[in-house]
This record gives structure tokens, sequence and C-alpha cells, in this order.
């Protein structure tokens, strides 16, 4: 076990030593270790103190916005993917966020639900 954290709705969360090093790190070339690397602190964050969780399929996404590592006029959207086990299964950045949730959002910072 690498980390275990709780999210605002009560729900355990944990990160396999594994699946760190051989998916989320493994998957990547050198330069996109770096980054995942360095994400790692906010993916835990986010899902501590998430904007947005959705659901999708058999899945949790968490959404927060942060800056972008190179230009800090930018911002990003960091999405961490949980299974419903409470398994982190990967974290990314998009440029763009996702349109369309089968399951739509259970929770939001903002209104608290």
């Amino acid at each position: 076990m690498r980390w275990k954290v709780t999210d605002p709705l009560g729900n355990e969360i944990f990160l396999k030593n594994s699946t760190y090093t051989e998916h989320i790190l493994g998957d990547y070339e050198d330069k996109d270790k770096s980054y995942r690397k360095m994400l790692e602190p906010l993916a835990i964050q986010t899902l501590i103190d998430p904007r947005y969780i959705v659901k999708d399929g058999k899945r949790r996404l968490y959404y927060d916005l942060i800056v972008a590592e190179k230009n800090p006029l930018k911002l990003r959207i960091l999405k961490v993917v949980v299974d419903f086990g409470g398994e982190v299964v990967t974290w990314t950045t998009l440029r763009k966020g996702d349109s369309i949730f089968e399951g739509g959002i259970i929770y939001d910072s903002i209104s608290g639900k």
C-alpha cells in the first residue's frame, strides 16, 4: 500500500505500490513519468478535497483545477480515476473537460452535495 485517504463522501481510497509503479508510471516515457510523479500530491489532495466527483460506469472520477506546470497563467483539470472498490486506477490532466458522464455528478464542493 502506497497511501490511503478518505474522500468527502466517506469513501476510503488507496493506491497500491504495484499500480503506481506498473501503471501510473510504468506505462509512460521518462519525461511523462516525472510529470506524473509531480502530480501525486495534487492527486491525493484532489481525492481529499475534489471540486467534483462523478460516477462513470464502475468508477468514480475526481476533478480539480491545477495550475499548468509550464505556464502559470493556464489552468488544467486534474482527473483521478478510482474504482468502486476504492483503488486508484490512474490520474491525468486534461486540457478540456469531459462532457458526458454515465452516472452524473455525485458531489460538487461548492454546493456541498
